[in-house]
């Protein structure tokens, strides 16, 4: 079944960009995109990292709240925004980037791709948005059933992909065999470009309450060793 391609024109004309570095094409533009947990669209200007994990989905899924431990072991390749590409619309985007992946740079030629998605209440920079995160989404297809989703190489003559969301999906409605959904879930809330079911995110500590937890766990022990 055919994807609508709504925007996909859009994102095709990235790939006529030229580039030192490889060249990855990657998007949330062909059908679906991103909501919040509660099905609400994902604002413009929320983060989206491109990067490789240095752990296994179990690894990522036991510390989905945990995120310095998840960004300790990312290696990021490229940032871009909802909205890029697209005149600032809500759920989709579309970037170019052209990170070099080969063992002058960032070492990662032929590992696996990774979608990284933010909900923040701060996106005044990435390092904001990081701290201010609110819920997260971890995506990617499996670059052994789709290579396109393998960094491609760097030396000696940088390659180039193209990846979109949609190719974790079939027909739009519904997950492809394999496809990872490892922080959030699909179906969730509607993309009002393309009409296409979004990828949802998944809640995370906000940062205050995280840090409040922390400042309690001491108190709390500090109490207990006094009564000792």
């Amino acid at each position: 079944m055919f994807k609508k391609s709504v925007l996909f024109p859009l994102a095709a004309l990235l790939l006529s960009t030229v580039a030192q570095g490889a060249t990855i094409v990657w998007s949330a533009s062909q059908d679906n995109g991103f909501s919040r947990s509660s099905g609400v669209e994902l604002a413009a200007v929320n983060l989206i990292r491109l990067g490789y994990f240095n752990l296994s989905d179990s690894q990522i899924v036991n510390n989905a709240t945990n995120l310095g431990f998840l960004n300790s072991n990312f290696v990021e390749a490229a940032t871009a925004r909802i909205g890029d590409g697209l005149s600032g619309i809500s759920s989709n985007f579309a970037a170019t980037s052209n990170p070099n992946t080969g063992a002058s740079g960032l070492n990662i030629a032929g590992q696996q791709m990774y979608l990284w998605v933010f909900a923040s209440s701060n996106n005044t920079s990435i390092a904001n948005s990081i701290a201010s995160a609110l819920e997260i989404g971890i995506f990617y297809m499996p670059s052994a059933t789709n290579s396109k989703w393998a960094f491609p190489g760097q030396d000696p003559v940088p390659g180039s992909t193209s990846i979109d969301i949609s190719d974790l999906t079939t027909g739009a409605n519904s997950l492809t065999a394999g496809a990872k959904v490892l922080v959030g879930s699909f179906p969730k809330g509607t993309s009002s470009a393309s009409g296409a079911p979004d990828f949802g995110l998944a809640i995370v500590p906000e940062p205050a309450s995280t840090a409040m937890a922390l400042v309690g766990g001491v108190g709390l022990l500090l109490r207990r060793r006094r009564r000792a």
